[in-house]
């Protein structure tokens, strides 16, 4: 009864017939009633539904009303108030509005067709996507600007080539699009061009690769290099796989070739080397003899040193004859400067072991026994005799001239000796050494007194005339020493009263007696002499002191020098043989320094410290070289190490750190002998700098790949950033973007990297989501598809409550379920042939389970059923995790299968279900 009351009473829009309720939806005020139409819009019936809507006639619920269902009379209205051509048409600006609301490309095509504004036509043009609607908006719009921006946005060929047919209107479009499919057909033969330009290029390089090595060899590499720096951008991976494998093969060819000129000019540069080095041996042993060819008469010192340094040069000599064999010619002059060298120093020892027999028979006289001495000493012809054979020589000629005076041949040797004697000494008057020449005057007048009548009136002009001269030169010398004694005695009288330092007063005395002695007997006088002596006794007395102190100093230097002499001695005695040279070389030169300044020395030690101090450092020196010589062995092992890496084919960062250990190995040995040093370390650095180069260009050619990977990863990243999903299966999109990024892994490290993969996470996180929110959404928009279905089952339980007949439900046309949505479908359908209404807690249940899965707020009445859905969840969730839409998508299954239902269970039911659903919220 109650219900019949209400159906009598109730307003026509709420009559249960729905012809009824779309009968009153015409006396229905859009204005005062608009409630109502809007109520009526969620109606269950669609005539229902669309005439509320044209009632209302709002364009954005028609809007919102086409997004739900395609409607052909709503499309049309639409359109009418888009166009312009309703009866109260909408302004400019909120159409514009619409329009950005709208992406379904019939309505866009339409208003871009037919509306009544030029602004509104692009408007609604600029939202079409679809090629054909623009190529037909760009023949057939009766406006020109939007044919053509229409045309503007063709991009195929296909397209183009239908705007040169179709375009019968406008001739502008037809010229653009003939335009753009000339240039796009230049273009594809610009770039085929430059396709084969790269193969060509390529080809050349893959040739010049296997080609013999000439001299334009690298230059040609070079040149491939820099053509195809113009052409690396649009090459793609074949071609630059290609090039890569090319380039690669000639710089094997390149390195291969500079090792062996690296190995040929080191070869040419040891055996450089070593003729320098033999040559540096010859020529010291000969420059050794020249030397001594010079020398008035030799010492024992030049002995010692010739024989050090022959023994010296013998090991340098033994050492480079090891690996190759000298030339013929530098082997003789080897072997001739050793030759003479032996006979010195083998002559030298004869001398020294007869050296007492030698002076007692110069003592005596004993002729016979000089001539027997000398006959055993066989000096070398071309060298001066010592100081004792010399004499032995002259004791022999005197005596052999002393004999023959008693034959006849004797006067005329002797006039060839008187001569030579007049000779050297009108020599020696022209250059006015008067000593000598008096001296030679005296020997030849006791010469000249033995020779023969004819031979004295021969030269008896001669010696008168240069006795005049000697008489000459005599009385000139006289004449001009005079003055010069005068200045003397004077000066050494002035010094004598003059207070000076004693070591300027002492350096000025003997200059003055110095002085003295050059002038021989030239205007000698007594007088004179007795005053220049007196006045040096006074200087000497005065300087007593200062030459006991000096000779204390001597002596004290005696002492100093002795114990340096001792200390080099006992150094290379115990010499370390591993020695840093450059510490050797810093002693010597410490020694040299010290012997410098500890000078003088006591005149009878002078000679025998020079010589025990010199030996000493021609040991250190020798030592030195021995240390320089391995130190350099050392350095050219590491030298050729550093060379061998050039060659060798392992990773460059990898030889570079090994370049390193090496040039730490040269820093820590000392010095090699100098020009040795120069020309290793050049060799050395040449080697490291070639590798820090190469490993600089893989380090840059590295740089460059790993930035053009970084360029492809953000061309991904932008591409995704831009990209935004418009249904829940866009997943896969995103999932093989993800997969493209993995491609990518790993990354270089860097700041760059790290950026773009935080960029990366970010923006899938975001696209995930979007995915998430479509999908739920989808969810939603289940509930709503799904209406119709259970409005018919709703009336089909009804109809089977009332006795009216059992029907099943069939499918509504356009609703999609999945396997388990049909089977609790088919469910409801056999639920209906058991016509007990289902149980309002059953439904109850439903609406707090729902409740629960959105959160609401639920009343005290339904604890019970709350507690028992909790536990039931918690029975489900056992073991493994799902997620509220999963869950949602059973609950909408589990009310689909419930049934079955009347009208007012549904009627009561479903306004809750419909708000519950709305406060759902999928996040995860």
């Amino acid at each position: 009864m109650l219900g019949f009351f209400n159906r009598f009473f109730a307003p026509a829009w709420r009559h249960p017939d729905p012809q009824r309720r779309r009968q009153a939806i015409d006396s229905l005020d859009p204005q005062q009633d608009r409630e109502t139409l809007t109520a009526l819009l969620n109606d269950d019936n669609a005539q229902v539904r669309d005439a509320a809507l044209f009632r209302l006639d709002d364009p954005e619920l028609m809007l919102a009303r086409l997004d739900k269902q395609q409607n052909d009379v709503i499309q049309t209205r639409l359109i009418k108030h888009l166009n312009g051509t309703s009866a109260h048409p909408l302004p400019i600006e909120k159409r514009k509005q619409l329009l950005e609301l709208i992406s379904e490309q019939a309505l866009l095509k339409a208003v871009a067709s037919n509306a009544d504004n030029q602004q509104l036509r692009l408007a609604a043009l600029a939202r079409i996507r679809d090629e054909k609607c623009l190529i037909e908006q760009a023949c057939q719009n009766r406006i020109a600007a939007v044919r053509h921006a229409a045309a503007e946005r063709v991009e195929s060929d296909e397209g183009l080539e239908q705007l040169v047919r179709q375009s019968t209107r406008d001739r502008h479009i037809v010229r653009y699009a003939r335009d753009r499919l000339n240039q796009r057909q230049q273009d594809a033969q610009e770039v085929q061009r430059r396709h084969e330009q790269r193969e060509a290029l390529i080809a050349s390089l893959e040739k010049h690769a296997t080609a013999p090595w000439d001299a334009l060899y690298e230059p040609r590499h070079r040149h491939f290099l820099k053509e195809w720096d113009t052409m690396a951008s649009e090459a793609g991976e074949e071609q630059v796989l290609r090039f890569q494998n090319a380039h690669q093969r000639c710089e094997q060819v390149i390195r291969h070739h500079h090792a062996e000129l690296l190995a040929a000019q080191e070869h040419e540069q040891a055996l450089n080397r070593e003729r320098e080095d033999r040559a540096a041996v010859v020529e010291a042993l000969e420059n050794a003899l020249t030397h001594l060819k010079g020398e008035a008469h030799p010492r024992r010192q030049d002995i010692d040193s010739l024989l050090a340094l022959r023994r010296l040069q013998a090991e340098r000599w033994g050492y480079l004859s090891e690996h190759n064999s000298p030339t013929p010619e530098r082997q003789a002059r080897y072997h001739s400067a050793l030759v003479i060298i032996d006979q010195l120093v083998d002559a030298w020892q004869l001398l020294d072991d007869h050296r007492a027999d030698i002076e007692q028979a110069l003592d005596e006289q004993d002729m016979g026994e000089l001539a027997r001495l000398r006959g055993l000493v066989h000096w070398p012809a071309d060298y001066p005799l010592p100081l004792l054979m010399r004499e032995v020589d002259t004791a022999l000629e005197t005596h052999q001239s002393l004999k023959q005076t008693r034959d006849d041949t004797r006067s005329r040797e002797d006039s060839q000796r008187l001569e030579q004697q007049l000779d050297e000494l009108d020599k020696l008057l022209t250059d006015g050494e008067l000593q000598s020449a008096t001296r030679l005057f005296d020997a030849l007048n006791h010469r000249f007194g033995r020779l023969s009548d004819a031979d004295r009136h021969r030269h008896n002009a001669t010696v008168k005339r240069l006795r005049a001269r000697l008489a000459e030169l005599r009385d000139w010398r006289s004449f001009v020493a005079s003055p010069k004694r005068e200045h003397l005695c004077t000066a050494m009288e002035e010094l004598a009263e003059q207070p000076m330092a004693d070591v300027n007063k002492d350096q000025r005395h003997r200059q003055l007696v110095n002085e003295w002695r050059l002038l021989g007997n030239a205007a000698a006088t007594r007088e004179l002499s007795q005053r220049f002596r007196t006045a040096s006794d006074r200087i000497r007395s005065s300087l007593a002191d200062y030459y006991t102190q000096l000779g204390q100093q001597r002596e004290e230097n005696r002492a100093f020098c002795e114990a340096l002499c001792t200390q080099l001695e006992e150094l290379i005695a115990h010499a370390d043989q591993r020695a840093d040279p450059d510490a050797l070389r810093t002693i010597r030169n410490k020694a040299r320094e010290e012997w410098r300044q500890h000078t003088p020395l006591p005149r009878q030690h002078v000679d025998a410290l020079k010589h025990r101090f010199g030996l000493a450092l021609q040991s250190v020196q020798a030592l030195i070289d021995q240390q320089a010589h391995h130190i350099a062995e050392q350095k050219r092992t590491l030298a050729e190490q550093a060379e061998a890496l050039l060659v060798d084919t392992r990773d460059i960062e990898q030889r570079t750190r090994e370049a390193k250990d090496l040039q730490q190995q040269w820093r820590s040995l000392g010095r090699a002998p100098k020009g040795e040093e120069q020309r290793l370390w050049k060799q050395f650095r040449q080697a490291c700098d070639q590798l820090f180069a190469w490993r600089d260009d893989e380090r840059k050619t590295r740089r460059n790949e790993q930035d053009s990977h970084l360029d492809d990863l953000q061309t991904l990243i932008d591409r995704i950033d831009n990209w935004h999903p418009n249904h829940a299966s866009d997943a896969e999109t995103l999932d093989q973007a993800e997969a493209e990024f993995n491609t990518f892994e790993p990354l270089p490290r860097g700041r760059r990297s790290e950026g773009m993969r935080k960029r990366w996470r970010g923006i899938v996180r975001q696209r995930r989501d979007e995915l998430h929110s479509l999908a739920h959404d989808v969810l939603k928009q289940r509930w709503h598809a799904w209406r119709p279905l259970f409005d018919a089952h709703v009336s089909a339980d009804d109809a089977a409550l009332a006795d009216q007949g059992i029907e099943d439900v069939s499918l509504v046309n356009g609703t999609d379920l999945d396997s388990d949505a049909r089977q609790a479908h088919q469910h409801r359908n056999l639920q209906r042939r058991q016509p007990v209404r289902v149980e309002d807690d059953t439904l109850q249940r439903l609406r707090v389970h729902l409740a629960l899965m959105a959160n609401a707020p639920i009343d005290d009445s339904d604890n019970d059923r709350r507690l028992d859905i909790q536990v039931a969840r918690l029975n489900d969730n056992v073991g493994q995790i799902h997620s509220l839409s999963e869950e949602f998508a059973r609950w909408l299954c589990s009310l689909l299968a419930t049934g079955p239902v009347s009208h007012a269970q549904w009627e009561a039911l479903h306004p809750e279900l419909d708000a519950l659903i709305g406060r759902l919220d999928f996040e995860d």
